[in-house]
């Protein structure tokens, strides 16, 4: 079994705030990115528009 306790404190309490807000910050621009794109486009990446606007209507922290 694996123990926490033997992790060292900062592996236990996860990323920083910083590192969460950059995270947070890059997956909402990615998505306002992502549904400028064009149809063409989509299909390139062989996504749809619906897809898209399932993955956009998701909360920047998801």
């Amino acid at each position: 079994m694996y123990m926490t306790a033997t992790l060292p404190r900062a592996a236990r309490r996860g990323p920083s705030l910083m590192a969460r807000l950059m995270g947070w910050s890059a997956c909402a621009r990615s998505r306002r990115r992502l549904a400028e794109l064009d149809a063409d486009r989509l299909a390139d990446l062989g996504l749809t528009r619906a897809e898209v606007a399932r993955e956009c209507a998701k909360p920047f922290w998801a």
